[in-house]
């Protein structure tokens, strides 16, 4: 019951009952409820029904909070899922695992099962990089021994010789 409809039946009652006379026939489970001894005094039985419609309405608008930071909390982690999905099929692109033409299917598949999308992308081989093919398959170590030949790649290709060859990398700059 809302609070108007309980206060309309405790004013009927009030009405309809001689205040003196009237008495309260209570079962021991809504006393206790209500924290009474007795039913004796009208104006302890109303006080105690406020009380209860006041808690129950504190506790109602908790709630709602609550399921209000519930729906938040689902949303942002539902926008997260999201983006790890696309960022995981955007790397397979980027890697060339997979064509472009193929980024809805593998999307669709990430969002509902990660880890199955995950595991299917990685054991996709990927594409040999355009600077390994100019090279004739050679290593970017073996070309680079000095800072010289390090500043004379393309931002991709210092990216790329980092990544692949962290120890090389550090040994340039730590001579």
């Amino acid at each position: 019951m809302e609070e108007e409809d309980i206060k309309l039946s405790f004013q009927s009652i009030m009405q309809n009952s001689n205040k003196t006379n009237m008495k309260f026939n209570l079962s021991v489970a809504t006393m206790a409820a209500l924290s009474l001894e007795s039913t004796d005094d009208v104006n302890a039985v109303q006080l105690a029904i406020e009380k209860m419609v006041k808690e129950h309405i504190a506790l109602s608008a908790d709630l709602d909070s609550e399921k209000r930071l519930r729906q938040g909390l689902e949303a942002k982690l539902s926008a997260f899922e999201d983006q790890k999905a696309e960022s995981l099929v955007d790397n397979a692109i980027t890697e060339g695992r997979i064509t472009a033409d193929k980024k809805e299917k593998f999307l669709s598949l990430a969002k509902q099962d990660y880890d199955s999308a995950k595991e299917i992308l990685e054991a996709i081989p990927t594409k040999a990089s355009l600077s390994a093919q100019v090279t004739g398959g050679k290593s970017m170590e073996s070309e680079i021994k000095t800072m010289d030949d390090f500043e004379k790649l393309s931002m991709e290709e210092k990216l790329a010789f980092k990544q692949e060859n962290p120890e090389q990398y550090t040994k340039l700059f730590n001579l």
